[in-house]
């Protein structure tokens, strides 16, 4: 007679305590929760190749729709105590009591993503801004531009002033890494 210790089955439905019958490494109590935990494992096994396929089809446009709300997001709460770069309020009174709270803001463009593609993701170029500024006021771009060197220095505003016109597009390759980067930056946050 075996002497394999009682072990708890695999199978997350089941969890019972059973010995062995066929071998130590037996990984259920029956056959009906081998053949579950079988469905399970191929499932997942499923998910990882749906995955990596859904990836193998992206486009670079696709990749630039997965950057936005991240970068987005970083800008916004690495600016969220400097208060909005074209009107520079940061604050609000809350009505319901003599607390303020910060307003909530945007990430805005000094030079819109729309015709210089090649700083949409320079972090010098984006900056948080109202949405009273930034929606309301189509970006505020006279006081943004006035504000901007206060806020970066003058010679990072005169190196983004020289690299503007510059043609440049991102590679799905960088496109991928930068994801990577300010996935990481907004869980330090």
């Amino acid at each position: 007679m075996r002497k394999d210790k009682e072990k708890t089955c695999q199978n997350p439905n089941c969890k019972k305590k059973f010995k062995p019958y066929y071998n130590s490494l037996q990984p259920v109590c029956s056959i009906a929760c081998a053949r579950i935990l079988a469905k399970i494992k191929e499932a997942k096994e499923w998910s990882v190749e749906k995955a990596k396929r859904k990836e193998d089809l992206m486009t670079h446009s696709d990749y630039i729709k997965k950057l936005v709300p991240v970068f987005n997001k970083y800008i916004r709460e690495r600016d969220k105590h400097k208060g909005c770069i074209s009107c520079k309020t940061s604050f609000v009174k809350n009505d319901k009591a003599t607390t303020l709270e910060f307003k909530k803001f945007d990430a805005g463009h000094c030079f819109p993503a729309g015709h210089y593609a090649n700083i949409r993701f320079n972090e010098s170029n984006v900056h948080g801004q109202c949405v009273e500024c930034n929606q309301h006021l189509h970006g505020n771009q006279a006081e943004y531009i006035l504000n901007l060197p206060d806020r970066i220095g003058e010679s990072s505003f005169a190196r983004l002033m020289q690299i503007r016109h510059q043609d440049m597009k991102y590679s799905i390759p960088e496109l991928k890494a930068m994801i990577i980067k300010y996935k990481e930056k907004n869980k330090k946050g």
